[in-house]
């Protein structure tokens, strides 16, 4: 969104639209549902296809669902024909999203592709200085500098502690001092980190492979499982208190060799391979957000 709006000061005319993977999928299923009506499909093309800019997010969500990627395949081909911009995020590298057909990966892979780590703290106070300007409320530089502080999670953590600000402002009529701001602070425990449990792991590591919690205690020996097991016992064991014995019991009764070798395993990817390197500080940063 953020995007949109600098680029919609920069080319006011430009057309530009932002819509998250679900949002595309459900437009495209809506004007399917209309059956017969070539005005609803060629509306949703319409729509698409003629813009200088689309941003879409969280394209993973697309994984398993071929028609919608047969048409953001046919879109995509229309824009970057005509010479325009589309922007994608999501949680993980195209190569790494289960399910999404070759040829829309290689088009992704085209393009730039960025690992968009968690701010640091310059970056938070300049995002919260835009909010508040576009709020139109004044805000000292110490404030948000606190604010920027005491934040550790990502941009919409932040924006959650801004908004909370905001509406002490507006609402209840506080002052926009520092003292404002610790109470939100508090509140939302901002400086209160989560107690990392392996339930926590499993269930953020089985929806980023898109697996259950149940296939990763199995016994089932498919590559994505495994890898998603593997994954979760790493991080449980760097993470947390646990022994090996233990590890294994939450990971439906493995011996202490195997989640020994799992450890192992996944060590070694880290030190020989930067994209696993990085998924796994990713997901250690998202189960430590809480």
């Amino acid at each position: 969104k953020q995007l949109e709006t600098t680029t919609t000061k920069t080319n006011p005319n430009a057309r530009i639209k932002y819509a998250t993977a679900e949002d595309f999928l459900n437009d495209f299923t809506n004007s399917l549902r209309k059956g017969n009506d070539t005005n609803a499909t060629a509306l949703f093309k319409k729509t698409y296809r003629s813009l200088d800019m689309l941003l879409v997010d969280d394209i993973q969500f697309w994984s398993g669902k071929p028609q919608v990627q047969e048409e953001f395949f046919n879109t995509f081909n229309a824009l970057t024909k005509a010479n325009k911009q589309i922007v994608m995020t999501s949680d993980r590298y195209p190569n790494d999203i289960p399910d999404l057909q070759d040829r829309l990966k290689s088009r992704f892979e085209q393009g730039i592709t960025s690992d968009i780590q968690k701010p640091d703290v310059q970056t938070k106070v300049g995002i919260l200085r835009n909010m508040q300007e576009k709020n139109e409320l004044d805000i000292p530089n110490d404030v948000l500098q606190l604010i920027g502080e005491s934040i550790d999670g990502n941009v919409r953590t932040l924006e959650g502690a801004f908004h909370s600000f905001e509406a002490k402002i507006r609402f209840q009529n506080k002052p926009a001092t520092i003292e404002t701001a610790k109470i939100i602070l508090e509140e939302i425990n901002a400086n209160k980190k989560p107690v990392i449990t392996v339930e926590r792991i499993q269930e953020v590591v089985a929806d980023y492979f898109m697996q259950t919690v149940d296939d990763m205690k199995s016994s089932r020996r498919q590559s994505d499982i495994v890898g998603a097991r593997h994954v979760a016992i790493y991080l449980t064991r760097t993470m947390t208190d646990m022994s090996l014995p233990q590890i294994g019991k939450a990971f439906g009764n493995r011996d202490h060799s195997s989640i020994s070798h799992a450890f192992t395993k996944i060590e070694e990817q880290i030190e020989k391979d930067t994209r696993m390197k990085e998924m796994v500080q990713s997901l250690a940063e998202e189960i430590s957000d809480g």
